[in-house]
Order: structure tokens, then C-alpha cells, then sequence
């Protein structure tokens, strides 16, 4: 983008879901807009081994302190955390497919919704790259969790 414009392109801080708008300039903009009853977090990480390594050892983190966990995590990611014993009994939605943010952005509302449905303490949502649709993602993630992530 910066040599289509021939500028630096800088997304503001609420645009990325990592604090609220001063005006509301839409729906959703500054509050926790379609944002589950269930608490929610999210786990980001840039590098994906680190990610399910932090994935995991926030799932044990909360396992721990004797909470009922749900993941929403995308399908590759279900595939590498189900070969931990301590996960695969935990409930999961899949958000969509990694390598395909678009199934992601048309998931996202329901699986917020069905996180609900499933009667846990808690929901441990897999962050995403912010790269075109996923900065839109991160930013409905981020304030579906209240602004809470790891």
C-alpha cells in the first residue's frame, strides 16, 4: 500500500479492536458490539508455533483454576491442539480455515453466539494475522473480549 499512495499507512490503535473510538463513527466502533455473555479471550501471537504453545498453556492455565474452557480456533489450529490430551475433550468451534481469513469474517458472528450455547466459564479465541480482512476480524475479537487478550 505505502507504494500505492506513496504514504505510510497507519491504522489507529481502535481500529484494530485495541481500544475504543472517542465518537462511535458506526455501529460497533466503540463498544463491545456482538459480544458474547460467555467471557472471552484472545491468545496473539505472530509466530504460529508460539501461538499453540500460548494456546495451550492458557487452556492448562484456566483448566487449572478449575474453569470450563471452550476454544474457538481455526481448523488448523484444532488439528494441532487435539494431539494434547488435556485439550481434546474441550469443546471447540472452528472459526474457519487459517489460510482462508474469509470463512473466519463469515463465521465469526455465530460462533460468538454459540459460544453461549455452551454453558463454560470461559472462551479462548486464536488470534489471527491483522493483514486485510483479518485486521476487521482482530478488531471484532478483541472487542467481543472486552479488550482482554494474552
Amino acid at each position: 500500500m505505502r507504494k500505492l499512495f506513496n504514504t505510510e499507512i497507519v491504522v489507529p490503535e481502535f481500529a484494530k479492536g485495541l481500544g475504543e473510538a472517542d465518537v462511535a463513527l458506526a455501529p460497533g466502533m466503540k463498544y463491545r458490539h456482538y459480544a458474547p455473555r460467555t467471557k472471552l479471550i484472545v491468545v496473539e501471537c505472530e509466530d504460529y508455533d508460539s501461538l499453540i504453545k500460548l494456546l495451550r498453556d492458557t487452556v492448562i492455565d484456566y483448566l487449572g483454576k478449575k474453569l470450563r474452557v471452550a476454544l474457538l480456533i481455526t481448523k488448523e489450529t484444532a488439528n494441532e491442539l487435539m494431539k494434547y490430551p488435556e485439550i481434546n475433550e474441550l469443546p471447540v468451534i472452528i472459526l474457519g480455515y487459517r489460510g482462508n481469513p474469509y470463512t473466519i469474517a463469515a463465521s465469526l458472528f455465530d460462533s460468538l453466539r454459540n459460544l453461549d450455547k455452551l454453558n463454560v466459564d470461559l472462551g479462548i479465541a486464536e488470534g489471527i494475522e491483522e493483514r486485510g480482512i483479518g485486521l476487521a476480524i482482530m478488531n471484532r475479537l478483541r472487542k467481543a473480549s472486552g479488550f482482554f487478550h494474552s
